[in-house]
C-alpha cells in the first residue's frame, strides 16, 4: 500500500468527526465563520496577484486642498492627508490613477473635484470618491508639448495651460470645447491662466496676453499683448488675481519679480526676485514662494502677513504652496514631502514611508531585506557616469531606512555617487557591501559604516585616465558575490586587475584575467554552484574565471571567454546585460537579442564545452527564438523554477521553467506597472513576492510560487475555512517543488489535482467540472515527485 492510499484511509477515519464539524459550523452561524476569517493568522498572508507600490513620497511637486484634505502630488503618486484624523492614504496606478509623471494637482472646491495633470497631457478627475480618466490630450495626434502646466477653474470649465495653447475643458462632460492659440502661427506655450474682470489672462514665454470672455478667443486676433507690463515680450511664468488686484511674475523685468496692479492702474513691483517658483490665490491670501522662501500677503494684497525662510533647523526646497482659510501654510517640498507651517513658526513634516528616491539601478533581496541602489551609470550603453548622488535604501519589516548624504556622512564626504549594487552578505548578519561607479566600496555593519575601501587599503585600483577634479581616485566598482566561504568577489572597472576579492580574513587579492582587456568593464559577478565566477563584460560577452579554490595561488587560475560565435560561447549577442543561475544549475543569459541558456555550465572549461542555446518558441504558427530582437534586462527565478523576465521596453514576462510557455505578461497598459523599462527583478523566496525595479520606481507583485521545502508538511492553508462570499484562490503552503497535490472529498472522490509552484499549490475551490464545490470538509494531500514525502491537511468550505 502506497503512502497516498494510506493517507486516504486516515482521511476516511475522521469522516464522522468531520461531518459533525460541518454541521456544527453551519449551525453556529455565518457571523462566527466571518469572525474566524478576519482573525485567522493565515489571512495576514498577501493575496495572490496583488500589486503594491514602493515609491518615494517626499519629493513633492504640487499641493492643494479639498474638503479638509491636502492632496500632494509626487512624480508617480498622490498622497492625501486628512486634517480631521491626521490619516494618510495613497493614490497610485494600483488604486485608480491612470498614469505617472504627475505635474499638477488642482482642486475646484465649488464642484468638489480634484484635477490631476500629467506630463504627457493625460488627466484624471477625482470626484465623489471615484477617478475618471480624460486621455484625449495625451492621445491627440497633434505634435507638441502636451504637458498640463496649470488649470484655472471658472464656471463649468477648466482652462488648461499646455504647450499646445489654452484648452477649455468642460468638466461635467469631460470634453474639450475650444482650443485657444494666441499667435497666428501657433506654437506659443501657455504657463498659466487666470480670469479677472471677465477677462482671460494667459502667461506665456513671450509676454502676458488677455482676451475678453465675451469674444471668441479661438480667433487669435481677439488676444491682446499687455504692452504696459515691464519687459512686455519676456517670459511670464505665473499670473494670479485676488479681489481687485492682478499679479504677474516677470523675472526679466527691471527690477525682476512680482508685479501687481488694480483695474486701470499701473504696475508696481512688490517682490523683487528672479527665482519665484509658485504664485497662487488661496483662501489665506495671495501666496508666493521661491525654493527657499515663502510669503503670504495680507488682506490688502500688498503687505506681508507671514513669511518663512526655514523649517527651524531645516532649509526649504519649495515646489508649490497653499494657504488655507486659517492661515496655515502647506508646502509641497522637494525633500520633505508635505510641510505644514503655522504663522507662529511651528513646522510639521508629513509623508508616507518610502525610499528617498524612485531611482532604481539595481535591487537585491536577502534575509527578508530588500535593498535599492539608486545610481545611474548608463545601461545599456557605455556605463558612463551620471553622477546621481542619492544613496541607497532598505525595506525591512515593512519600513524604509534611507542611507543618504544627510544620514550617512561618507556618502557626502567621498562623493559616493552612481551606486551600482548593494550586497547584503548572506553569511554575516547585518553586514552589507555597497559599490560606487565613482568612489569605491563601503562596508556596513548593523547600519553603521565599518570600512571604506579604495586604492590605499585594498586591491581596488583607480581609473587613471580619468582623474577626478577633487583629487580623489576614480574607483569604479560594480557587481559582487559571496563564494560560500566568506570571500566577497567584486568587479573593478577599467583597471589591470578587473576582479578583486576581499577574503574572509579581511585581506585582499586582485586578479588579472587572461585575454580580458581593461577597456571593457565587468559589470556583474555570478558565482555558480561549481564555484566558477561568471563575469558579464559590458558589450563583450562573458568571461568565466576559475581560481580552482586556491585564491593565493595564481598559477592554476584559468579564464574562458564566451562570445557570440559558434564553438566560442554561441551567444546571440555580445551585448550581455545579465546572467542568473536557475534551480537546476543552468545559466540563463539576457542579451540585446533575447535569451540564451548554458544547459551544461559545468563543462565550460572542458575540451569540448557546450555553447549556449537559444530556446525555440512558437507564436501564431511562427517559430522564433525566445525574446529574439528584444533587449533582456533581468531574469529572476521563482520557487517553481519559472523565469520572470524583464525587458528594456516591453515590460515583464513570466515564463515556464523551460522558457517555452508564456504564463503572464505585464505592461503599463494592462497592469499597474510604472514603466515598460525594467531594470531589475528580485524575488522573496519565502513568500513569492516579485519586486520589479523600473526607471520610474519600484513595484511588487504577489506571485504564486515560493521556495520549495525539503519535505512536504502542508503547514498552512488560507483562507480556511473558505467563506461562501470568497471567490479568490485557496493557497496551500509547506510543499516540495513539483509536489503532486490532490483535493478529495470525505468519501475519497478526487475533486481537483495540480502540481505545486515551488512550495505553494493553489485551488480555485472548484471541482473537475469547474463547478463550485458544496459545503463540506475537503482533504488536500501532497506527494513528492518520487513519492517519498507526503502530507495531508483539511479545508472547510462553506458554499
Amino acid at each position: 500500500m502506497g503512502l497516498y492510499e494510506f493517507g486516504l484511509i486516515c482521511v476516511k477515519f475522521f469522516y464522522i468527526i468531520d461531518c459533525f464539524l460541518v454541521m456544527r459550523t453551519v449551525l453556529f452561524g455565518i457571523n462566527v465563520l466571518f469572525l474566524f476569517i478576519l482573525t485567522s493568522p493565515a489571512m495576514a498572508q498577501s493575496a495572490l496577484g496583488v500589486w503594491r507600490d514602493h515609491l518615494n513620497h517626499t519629493i513633492a511637486r504640487d499641493v492643494d486642498e479639498l474638503s479638509g484634505k491636502l492632496y500632494v502630488g509626487t512624480a508617480n503618486s498622490v498622497f492625501v492627508y486628512s486634517q480631521q484624523d491626521n490619516s494618510v492614504e495613497k493614490l497610485t496606478k494600483i488604486n485608480g490613477l491612470s498614469d505617472i509623471g504627475i505635474v499638477l494637482v488642482r482642486a475646484y472646491p465649488e464642484r468638489s473635484l480634484l484635477l490631476i495633470g500629467y506630463q504627457n497631457g493625460n488627466i484624471d478627475i477625482l470626484k465623489d470618491g471615484s477617478i475618471q480618466n480624460f486621455p484625449d490630450i495625451r492621445n491627440s495626434t497633434v505634435v507638441g508639448d502636451k504637458s498640463v502646466n496649470h488649470a484655472y477653474f471658472y464656471g463649468d470649465f477648466a482652462y488648461l495651460s499646455t504647450g499646445l495653447g489654452v484648452l477649455r475643458l468642460d468638466i461635467e462632460r469631460l470634453e474639450i470645447k475650444d482650443t485657444y492659440e494666441i499667435l497666428a502661427e501657433g506654437g506659443l506655450g501657455i504657463n498659466e491662466t487666470n480670469v479677472w474682470n471677465d477677462t482671460l489672462y494667459a502667461a506665456t514665454n513671450q509676454g502676458l496676453y488677455f482676451g475678453s470672455l465675451s469674444d471668441d478667443l479661438s480667433i487669435f486676433s481677439n488676444w491682446i499683448l499687455d504692452a504696459t507690463l515691464p519687459n512686455p515680450f519676456g517670459n511670464v511664468p505665473h499670473c494670479a488675481s485676488n479681489g481687485s488686484r492682478l499679479y504677474v511674475n516677470t523675472p526679466g523685468a527691471n527690477p525682476p519679480g512680482l508685479y501687481t496692479r488694480t483695474s486701470g492702474g499701473s504696475w508696481t513691483n512688490i517682490f523683487s526676485s528672479t527665482e519665484l517658483k509658485s504664485l497662487r490665490n488661496t483662501p489665506g491670501g495671495i501666496l508666493l514662494a521661491t525654493a527657499t522662501y515663502i510669503e503670504r500677503k495680507g488682506p490688502d494684497g500688498l503687505t506681508t502677513a507671514a513669511a518663512h525662510s526655514s523649517y527651524g533647523a531645516t532649509n526649504p526646497n519649495i515646489a508649490r504652496a497653499h494657504a488655507d482659510a486659517d492661515g496655515n501654510l502647506w508646502i509641497a517640498d522637494r525633500i520633505q514631502g508635505l510641510v505644514k507651517m503655522k504663522d507662529a513658526g511651528a513646522f510639521e513634516f508629513i509623508a508616507p514611508d518610502g525610499p528617498a528616491s524612485n531611482n532604481c539601478f539595481s535591487i537585491n533581496y536577502t534575509k527578508d531585506e530588500l535593498w535599492i541602489a539608486s545610481g545611474s551609470p548608463s545601461r545599456p550603453g557605455l556605463w558612463n557616469n551620471s553622477f546621481l548622488w542619492e544613496g541607497f535604501f532598505r525595506l525591512k519589516n515593512g519600513a524604509w531606512t534611507n542611507f543618504t548624504r544627510s544620514t550617512l556622512p561618507i556618502v557626502d564626504q567621498k562623493v559616493f555617487a552612481d551606486i551600482c549594487y548593494v550586497y547584503p552578505d548572506p553569511e554575516i548578519e547585518g553586514r552589507t557591501f555597497v559599490s560606487s561607479w565613482f568612489s569605491g566600496l563601503i562596508e556596513m555593519q548593523d547600519d553603521e559604516l565599518l570600512n571604506y575601501y579604495s586604492v590605499d587599503n585594498s586591491t581596488l585600483a583607480d581609473r587613471v585616465e580619468f582623474p577626478r577634479n577633487d583629487g580623489e581616485p576614480y574607483v569604479a566598482v560594480t557587481g559582487m558575490n559571496n563564494d560560500g566561504m566568506g570571500n566577497i568577489w567584486m568587479a573593478n572597472g577599467y583597471t589591470d586587475f578587473p576582479l578583486s576579492v576581499r577574503k574572509a580574513d579581511g585581506t585582499w587579492r586582485g586578479f588579472q584575467l587572461t585575454n580580458v582587456s581593461n577597456a571593457t568593464p565587468i559589470v556583474q559577478v555570478l558565482i555558480n554552484r561549481d564555484g566558477y565566477k561568471w563575469l558579464v563584460r559590458n558589450g563583450n560577452g562573458i568571461a568565466v574565471f576559475n581560481d580552482n579554490g586556491t585564491i593565493d595561488i595564481t598559477s592554476d587560475d584559468v579564464t574562458k571567454l564566451l562570445i557570440a560565435q559558434p564553438n566560442a560561447g554561441g551567444l546571440p549577442s555580445n551585448d550581455v546585460y545579465m546572467i542568473t543561475e536557475d534551480l537546476d544549475g543552468q545559466i540563463w543569459v539576457g542579451t540585446a537579442d533575447g535569451i540564451a541558456v548554458f544547459f551544461s555550465p559545468f563543462d565550460v572549461f572542458s575540451n569540448s564545452p557546450s555553447d549556449a542555446r537559444q530556446i525555440l518558441v512558437e507564436q501564431d504558427g511562427i517559430f522564433q527564438f525566445l525574446f529574439e530582437g528584444q533587449p533582456v534586462s533581468a531574469i529572476a527565478v521563482d520557487g517553481a523554477n519559472r523565469k520572470w523576465v524583464g525587458t528594456f521596453g516591453s515590460g515583464v514576462f513570466l515564463m515556464s521553467p523551460d522558457g517555452t510557455e508564456e504564463i503572464l505578461r505585464f505592461t503599463t497598459d494592462n497592469s499597474p506597472l510604472l514603466s515598460n523599462e525594467v531594470r531589475d527583478i528580485k524575488i522573496d523566496p519565502k513568500n513569492g513576492t516579485v519586486y520589479i525595479a523600473t526607471n520610474q520606481g519600484l513595484m511588487s507583485y504577489q506571485g504564486d510560487a515560493k521556495a520549495g521545502l525539503a519535505q512536504n508538511n502542508c503547514s498552512k492553508v488560507y483562507p480556511n475555512p473558505v467563506y461562501e462570499s470568497y471567490q479568490g484562490p485557496i493557497t496551500i503552503e509547506g510543499l516540495q517543488r513539483g509536489a503532486e497535490v490532490r483535493i478529495s472529498d470525505v468519501r475519497g472522490n478526487l475533486v481537483y489535482s495540480t502540481i505545486s509552484n515551488g512550495g505553494i499549490a493553489v485551488w480555485d475551490g472548484r471541482n473537475l467540472n469547474n463547478q463550485r464545490v458544496n459545503t463540506g470538509v475537503y482533504f488536500a494531500s501532497a506527494s513528492s515527485p518520487d513519492g517519498s514525502s507526503t502530507c495531508v491537511t483539511k479545508i472547510l468550505v462553506v458554499k
